[in-house]
């Protein structure tokens, strides 16, 4: 079970990026667990894990994967 209370103070204290910001620099292609996150809905979207995190968020964002933001 997820307690969405700690996971907003998560996410309001650390660094995060939009999905945009990401797309745009290549220099974010390395390792990371991630988590796509709707601010005005206070809903996790999705959770996952990849070797190149700007190759995964452009997959998400075009559709390609297990997990499309279409």
């Amino acid at each position: 079970m997820v307690d969405y209370n700690r996971l907003q103070r998560v996410i309001g204290h650390s660094g995060f990026h939009k999905l945009g910001y990401i797309t745009s620099r290549v220099t974010f292609d390395f390792s990371a667990v991630y988590l796509i996150y709707e601010p005005r809905k206070h809903d996790v979207v999705y959770i996952g894990e990849t070797n190149s995190l700007y190759n995964r968020i452009t997959e998400h964002i075009k559709g390609i994967g297990r997990y499309s933001l279409l």
